[in-house]
């Protein structure tokens, strides 16, 4: 039960700032912003529980091939990769953003704080989701 709460809470957080980011690049079309955070909520969620519990059964010799896991990884570090290049170039967007937050920090210093958060909070719970669920999986066979 806990390590539902545990998915669910990522899912919400990762939700979040998928939301801040695909905001400011698909604020028109509210279909494709929905579309958007699906994709990346399953990449950096569904897809390292699922290396996980893929990962476990490989090394309990329940299976065989490394091909599909290798392929998952990829996947993951593209999408990363895909997502930091967004929020640089979002950057200033950003900064525009936080004008308001504060007058004693300059925009862009919050800017950049707020654009290398949310490049590794992904890549964090993601990492996170992964280890406990090949740590917690228990393999039938």
């Amino acid at each position: 039960m806990s390590y539902m709460i545990m998915l669910l809470l990522c899912a919400i957080m990762n939700g979040a700032v998928f939301y801040n980011l695909f905001s400011l690049l698909s604020y028109h079309c509210t279909a494709i912003l929905i579309i958007e955070i699906i994709l990346f909520l399953f990449v950096f969620n569904v897809i390292p529980v699922f290396m996980g519990v893929y990962m476990k059964k490989t090394n309990k010799s329940l299976l065989k091939g490394r091909v599909l896991p290798k392929l998952s990884f990829g996947i993951v570090v593209m999408t990363s990769i895909i997502n930091i290049v967004l929020r640089i170039i979002t950057i200033e967007q950003i900064s525009l953003r936080t004008r308001t937050m504060s007058a004693i920090v300059s925009d862009r210093s919050i800017a950049v704080i707020l654009t290398i958060v949310n490049c590794l909070f992904p890549i964090i719970t993601a990492a996170g989701s992964y280890i406990i669920t090949y740590i917690i999986y228990e393999c039938k066979k």
